[in-house]
Parts: structure tokens; sequence; C-alpha cells
């Protein structure tokens, strides 16, 4: 358990969440700041009590015919109690993403990231998964636990990537990975690889998005791509969204909504039949006009969110 407090574990699920060994379930808890652990029910009701066998590490025992899962942590601090669904009950929805990426490359935008998804009995939350194959530890930290690297332990696969299902992150949650290199030095935080929405300065922290969420109204679009392409009129209007047009203060940028009622009126004015957009893609530095783009799964958040 000392390698749960140095963060040298890469394989947590060997030593946290419930073991089953006969007709006896073993749960064991990492919970550093916590005084006392009890299990519990969905309807809150304790089946099994944890003691401390090192500081902040707790353990307990109930038979088979007691267990229910899911289940949750409670927790008493000092005079303050409070409750959540652990996460190392849940290798397999953890896991969920890595067979599809292996069998499945080109699904990455589905599977690695920060994934929204709905585990057993209705838990609902977010399945993280990077790819860091040279790290020795890897925690997913966020305003969901208080940016703590010893509380969302990753794990690492056969295949680099480190996985674990956090149930209760929502939408809109921030989140970084604390990453030690593969001599165990801390480098600094990093935002996600295959993010959907991202932060600027000075934060750079990632964001949860529901990329399902938004209902496309392009019927229309599709219906003209049948036409043949090669014997109709092409003229292609290259714009840089930060810089073409602002607004009266330069305190800002327009916003997407703003850019695609004046942009587009403006270009089919001009005769133009087509938009090709410099970098959208995510990037930290405004002088570098986004060809240094560092989330390219996320278009950036200087001119709104991914649905804008």
């Amino acid at each position: 358990m000392q390698a749960l407090y140095d963060r040298r574990c890469a394989h947590p699920f060997e030593l946290l969440g419930h073991q089953v060994h006969n007709d006896t379930v073993t749960i064991n808890a990492f919970v550093p700041e916590g005084d006392s652990v009890s299990v519990l029910d969905k309807n809150g009701k304790a089946f099994c009590e944890l003691h401390a066998n090192a500081p902040g590490c707790f353990t307990g025992n109930c038979k088979t015919d007691e267990f229910i899962f899911p289940y949750s942590l409670k927790v008493t601090q000092n005079d303050h109690e409070y409750s959540y669904v652990d996460s190392y009950q849940f290798k397999d929805d953890a896991y969920h993403a890595v067979h599809f990426i292996d069998h499945a490359p080109e699904n990455l935008y589905k599977q690695a990231g920060a994934q929204l998804i709905e585990a057993h009995d209705g838990i609902k939350g977010v399945r993280f998964a990077v790819f860091a194959p040279n790290a020795s530890s890897v925690s997913v930290i966020g305003s969901f636990n208080f940016w703590n690297a010893l509380t969302h332990q990753m794990q690492k696969t056969d295949m680099g990537y480190w996985v674990l299902f956090v149930p209760g992150v929502q939408v809109g949650d921030e989140y970084k990975f604390s990453i030690k290199d593969a001599a165990g030095n801390a480098l600094p935080d990093k935002s996600d690889p295959v993010g959907f929405h991202q932060q600027q300065f000075p934060s750079h922290a990632s964001v949860v998005h529901d990329h399902d969420d938004y209902q496309w109204h392009d019927t229309k679009w599709f219906e003209q791509q049948s036409v043949n392409k090669y014997q109709q009129p092409m003229s292609i209007y290259e714009v840089h969204l930060g810089s073409w047009k602002r607004p009266n203060s330069d305190a800002r940028y327009l916003s997407y909504r703003e850019l695609a009622a004046d942009l587009i009126d403006y270009v089919a004015n001009m005769g133009y039949t087509h938009i090709e957009i410099l970098p959208v893609s995510e990037f930290p530095f405004d002088g570098s006009w986004g060809y240094q783009p560092v989330g390219l799964f996320a278009p950036t958040s200087r001119f709104g969110g991914p649905d804008d």
C-alpha cells in the first residue's frame, strides 16, 4: 500500500476494490484523509465495516451472499461525512475502451479521452483512457477530486493505455492527468491529448464534453453532395477566425455563432463557394494562428464551445 502513497502503483485494481475468495469478499479502499470507512448499498445501508490496516488503507470482509454490487464508500473525516461510488469495482468498464481501440483504432474518438458512459445498475460517470506507455504512474485529477493525484490512480494496460472509470463525473467538469515518467519523476500536469474541450490560459485544463449531445440539421447539405463536383465552379475563401473581423472592442474575438452569421453572408456575397478555416484545433499561443496544435480532437475554445 506504500506504493499507492508514493504513486508507484501501475495496477491499482490488484489492490483496491473487491476480491472474491470462495464464500468471502474482501473490500479494500485507499482513503488517505479518512478516519473510518464503511461500505453502503444503493439505499445507503451499511453492509460491511472496513478497518485501517495502515494509515489511509482500509479493508474488510463479508460473505458473498451479503455483498452488494455496485457499492459506495462512506468516509468519516473528523466531524465530516461523505460518500462516493468506488471506482475500483468497475474494472471491466475501465478496460472497455482498450478492447475497442485494439480492434478498431479508427474509433479512437469514441473510446479514448473522457467518455461519458453508464456502468452497472445505472451508475453514470466518465471513463478516462490516455496513452502513456513509458509512464510509471498516471492519475486523473480534476474539479471532482480537488486535483488530488492520490485519489484516482489509473490502471496501466498491456497496450500502454491508462484507464479508469470515475462515477459521478459530469459534463463541464475540469480535469488533467498527473504523470510520473519511467524513472518515477513527477512531470507537469498534462491536459488530455484526446480531450474534446479545453480551457485557455492559464489553466489549459481539459473539460468533459458530450460529443453525442449536438443535434445535427445537415440533411440539405448532404443532399447537395450528390452533384458532380468536378463540373461545378469552386472558389475557396481561406480565413483565420481570430483576425478576419473583430468586435468593436479588441478585448475578445467573434464567437463561432457570430461568425456563422457574419462570415457566411460575407463569403456568399463575394461569390465564394467554400470556406477553408485556418487551423481550428486547440492551441496555446494566439500568435501561432493555430499552427502549433495541442488538442487535435478539440476545436479551440477561443470562439466558443465544441457544439458552437
